[in-house]
């Protein structure tokens, strides 16, 4: 199948060097048909549609994983290094990074492969985005089984949600992190909380002509029946109570921003009505305080300016997110309109399906609306480093899916009509999905060269060197991370003296000192940036020429070159 001829998305006219075999279109064209012709037999078919829904999920997902050498993202094989000095020392150092400040990720990866060796076998970081995924794709059922489903028997929705999440999440946040674990943990608490609440959705409907809820500012308060119904369920609550403890603590302790945002929605699933407390949204928001308050006063406290210097400034932080990642060459700005313009589609298409439910049923469900808005307070909060909206979007994106199926699945089912268009929709959101998941490519992929210089890198330093990379985007402190002082050049130094302002940023820095450049990071000054075409070209002579800069490691992706003499 993978010799077989290829799409080469670079062929848009723009350098996303993604090739995806032809042959899984058909592949992915087969898939949708058996799935919708699964999807409207009479009965329910669980096995064959998991079955279904996880193929679906490994081909969109999983051929790039295939096709690449080594794990994609630098900020992956970081993360692996900060795993593997746990492993070594058998501590955390908060002063190393904000990372450190909420380490459960990293304790709990050293404890499970530190029989395996002193770091994270390379495999598990290249796979880790489809574990997650797959992961996912059983807890999005339970919650949507749970929040979408209006009418008894009518199981097609929930699997139609669980088929849409894989297509939408091009977000590319599911790798060998932290906020991977934490999503996965926090999806679990909502699906455990729905699960053992069992209350009807609460619904707006139509009455004197006029879209009415009842009780949606003053929600009803308990009586009687619901006095003894809490009584009888007294196991089902020490049960939940239990759950959502051990959970929100691993997320509380595993990642800055989810437990918030889970906090926020289960707040929103009891002003909605489907839980009978408030008491999960407490726990969750709570335990993440106390640990912010004391596990994580090494990262904010020096830097409360930092972290505190975004609230109330949504305009703000829209702009960090969205305008100021608009620049850099043509080919990028290409990659972010796609991005921009198919996530712009899906939450439209998930706002058309709430209204196809008003205009069809003459109610709307109130849960997932709110779900899928809730994570919008962190713009009210932080830009994030400029992830805001990224952030936003990925809290967002289970629930959008579910929210996609409304505009599909009715009363009577799925008709042919309805299960035409989830074939074609799934096809034809392929392309602009890989241009939107791996149009960066040129710098967000991780060569063997790359390593293999980095590797040299750490071989010829000592402890207690100083390392410089031209821009961020590189695989590097994937070991020693502890033993050097790792800095990253202005990226914006794109004029002719570039050597001089490298040296500069190594002022007052230990000795020996070394700079490493490699093909993705000057891919990532020129694609994202916007430095011009030949300044790669230029910085490569003028290093070359400098007699200050002494090439000790080289091979077809990049040198690192001795600053200044050993001592």
């Amino acid at each position: 199948m993978f010799t077989t001829a290829s799409l080469v998305v670079a062929a848009l006219h723009f350098a996303v060097v993604t090739v995806w075999p032809a042959s899984l279109f058909v592949a992915v064209l087969c898939l949708a048909g058996a799935f919708v012709f699964v999807l409207r037999l009479p009965e329910e078919h669980p096995w064959t549609l998991g079955l279904l829904a996880g193929a679906f999920a490994l081909v969109v997902h999983g051929t790039m994983i295939v096709l690449e050498q080594l794990a994609r993202f630098p900020t992956a094989w970081l993360h692996a290094g900060y795993t593997a000095h746990v492993m070594e020392n058998h501590d955390v150092l908060p002063s190393l990074g904000a990372r450190f400040s909420w380490p459960a990720f990293f304790v709990v990866t050293a404890s499970a492969f530190s029989p395996a060796g002193e770091t994270v076998p390379e495999p598990v970081l290249r796979f880790a985005p489809i574990f997650f995924v797959l992961a996912m794709l059983p807890v999005i059922l339970v919650i949507a089984r749970r929040c979408v489903v209006l009418w008894r028997g009518s199981w097609r929705a929930p699997w139609l949600a669980v088929w849409f999440f894989p297509l939408i999440d091009w977000f590319g946040q599911d790798y060998f992190a932290p906020q991977s674990l934490a999503l996965l943990l926090g999806l679990s608490i909502i699906a455990i909380v729905l699960t053992l609440s069992d209350r009807p959705p609460a619904l707006w409907t139509t009455r004197d002509g006029l879209l009415r809820r009842g009780g949606l500012l003053w929600p009803r308060r308990p009586g009687i029946r619901d006095a003894a119904l809490v009584r009888a369920r007294i196991p089902d609550a020490l049960l939940l109570v239990g759950s959502v403890v051990v959970l929100c603590a691993a997320v509380a302790m595993t990642h800055q921003l989810t437990p918030f945002v889970i906090a926020v929605q289960l707040a929103v699933l009891w002003y909605a009505g489907r839980l009978p407390w408030m008491l999960p949204a407490w726990i969750v928001g709570v335990t993440a305080l106390v640990w912010v308050s004391w596990g994580a006063s090494d990262f904010w406290i020096p830097f409360v300016a930092d972290v505190f210097g975004g609230v109330g400034d949504p305009v703000g932080n829209l702009s960090a997110g969205i305008a100021d990642r608009t620049g850099g060459s043509a080919e990028h700005q290409t990659v972010v309109a796609v991005r921009m313009g198919f996530t712009l589609a899906v939450v439209l298409a998930a706002a058309g399906g709430v209204i196809a439910e008003f205009v069809r049923d003459r109610r709307i469900e109130l849960s997932l609306p709110l779900l899928a808005a809730a994570p919008g307070f962190l713009l009210f909060a932080q830009s994030y480093g400029g992830e805001g909206v990224l952030r936003v979007l990925v809290f967002a994106t289970p629930f959008l899916a579910m929210l996609l199926t409304k505009l599909f699945v009715t009363r009577r089912g799925l008709g042919r009509a309805a299960g035409a268009a989830v074939i074609i929709i799934t096809v034809a959101c392929v392309p602009p999905f890989l241009v939107a998941r791996y149009g960066n490519e040129p710098f967000e992929r991780v060569t063997p060269d790359e390593i293999a210089l980095a590797g040299c890198l750490y071989d010829r330093a000592p402890a207690g060197s100083t390392l410089l990379s031209v821009s961020p985007h590189l695989a590097w402190q994937f070991r020693d991370i502890a033993d050097h002082l790792h800095l990253s050049a202005n990226e914006r130094a794109f004029d002719a003296d570039t050597a001089d302002d490298l040296r500069a940023r190594l002022e007052d820095t230990p000795r020996p000192r070394y700079l490493i450049v490699t093909e993705p990071q000057l891919q990532f000054v020129v694609r994202s940036l916007g430095a011009p075409a030949a300044w790669p070209t230029m910085l490569e002579r003028e290093l070359a020429a400098d007699p200050g800069m002494t090439a000790v490691c080289e091979n077809p992706g990049g040198v690192v070159y001795r600053v200044g003499g050993a001592s």
